[in-house]
């Protein structure tokens, strides 16, 4: 357990990002961050055949989004 404490992050340093991302004025929406720093999202959430499946087989077991289309996100 002292090993794990060791790496840990307190409550409130854990938090900061998230508070600091959502109501700082300096961080566009829609952008990703590791902590404060601006990264890439991944690449496969750059694959729109992708993301349809994704759409279309999540249609499918929650039935479909209510205002949405398939295929107009």
């Amino acid at each position: 357990m002292a090993a794990i404490h060791a790496f840990a992050l307190s409550a409130r340093r854990g938090a900061e990002p998230l508070v600091r991302l959502a109501v700082g004025p300096d961080f566009p929406p829609g952008s990703y961050y590791e902590r404060f720093t601006p990264v890439r999202s991944s690449s496969l959430s750059y694959d729109e055949a992708l993301a349809e499946r994704l759409w279309v087989a999540t249609e499918k077991l929650r039935g479909p989004f209510s205002g949405w289309e398939t295929g107009s996100r």
